[in-house]
């Protein structure tokens, strides 16, 4: 069965140490939080040390508080220490120094730690276990790198107790209960206000003359210029155009069950331009700016083509005018 924290063994002294490195500096600078933390087989803190390393890796970091807090167990004799990390470079390192190959960042805190530990060797005394657990078996320890890395610019042992720690170290012995779910509630109402403000004084309201509704559409000054705008709706003439279907030739708009008069159907002409001009007969004004339809008939259609004199109708040409520059145009053809 997996737990938070395994207590070290009856003489034992476990050291948990931890490191938290982030990407961008902290307000107060700080590029990395570390965290040691001594504790007996009773689980309770012996000793504890915490703070930012911001100048070291990652792993110079950890190896630089496990280096603290081994020798804060050399002075209190304490002979017997389970070292606990996440690290697994730390863990290989310490465990097989012979067979770990160091890079130059690396050779002066391993050198240092190692010396610690030969010079001070004990004969049957001194003995030491080194462990890589999973995240959350460390967690006391990430808590305190935390902490170091939000309030504390600088590596050093902590004395006073640290808010949150109390809870920590009872998880890791299993004397805390799951939390429960903190209900918050607003009291509204309830008791009596001793002394209390004066209640504010009352706000004077004042009526606002609002224009009626129907001068605020304005629909009598939507198309105010064009033909067809009859206060404000379609004249009867070009609602006749428009359901007679009349204007279709021109626009495929005007096809559609409901028409948008703001539809270009040529090079600056609009729908609206379209039906105004066709009230007041003066078609043969944008008739050259009306866009070609897409559906052109083929030769074979050819009943669907507007004859000649149709089109020099819609030009303004009178009906002789038209037919006798037709018979003109038609007797040039051989």
């Amino acid at each position: 069965m997996e737990v938070v924290w395994d207590a070290p063994e009856q003489g034992y002294k476990k050291i948990n140490v931890h490191c938290v490195v982030v990407e961008h500096p902290m307000p107060n600078g700080n590029l990395n939080g570390v965290a040691s933390i001594i504790r007996d087989s009773s689980g309770e803190n012996l000793w504890t040390a915490l703070g930012s390393l911001s100048d070291l890796t990652e792993e110079q970091a950890i190896v630089t508080a496990l280096h603290a807090a081994c020798e804060h167990a050399i002075a209190k004799g304490w002979d017997k220490t389970h070292i606990e990390t996440v690290s697994p470079r730390v863990y290989d390192t310490i465990s097989l120094p012979d067979h770990i190959i160091l890079n130059d960042d690396q050779v002066e805190v391993y050198r240092n730690f190692n010396i610690l530990y030969a010079n001070n060797f004990k004969e049957g005394l001194t003995k030491r276990k080194v462990a890589c657990v999973p995240r959350f078996m460390n967690q006391t320890a990430e808590f305190l790198a935390i902490y170091g890395l939000k309030n504390i610019t600088e590596f050093g042992v902590v004395e006073q107790p640290i808010a949150g720690l109390g809870f920590h170290l009872a998880r890791d012995m299993g004397k805390t209960l799951i939390p429960p779910y903190v209900a918050v509630s607003q009291i509204l109402g309830d008791g009596e206000v001793v002394d209390g403000p004066p209640p504010p004084k009352k706000a004077k309201l004042f009526h606002v003359a609002r224009p009626p509704m129907r001068a605020e559409k304005g629909k009598e000054k939507v198309y105010a210029t064009f033909s067809f705008n009859n206060n404000g709706a379609l004249h009867p003439t070009a609602v006749k155009l428009l359901d007679e279907g009349k204007l279709t030739r021109f626009s495929e708009e005007f096809a559609k069950q409901v028409v948008d008069l703001d539809t270009a159907v040529g090079n600056g002409i609009f729908a609206r331009d379209v039906l105004h001009h066709a009230m007041m007969g003066t078609m043969k004004s944008i008739i050259p700016k009306i866009y070609v339809p897409k559906n052109r008939p083929v030769l074979e259609n050819i009943n669907g083509l507007m004859s000649v004199e149709q089109v020099l109708v819609l030009m303004g040409f009178d009906h002789d005018s038209a037919q006798a520059t037709q018979s003109s145009s038609s007797g040039g053809i051989v």
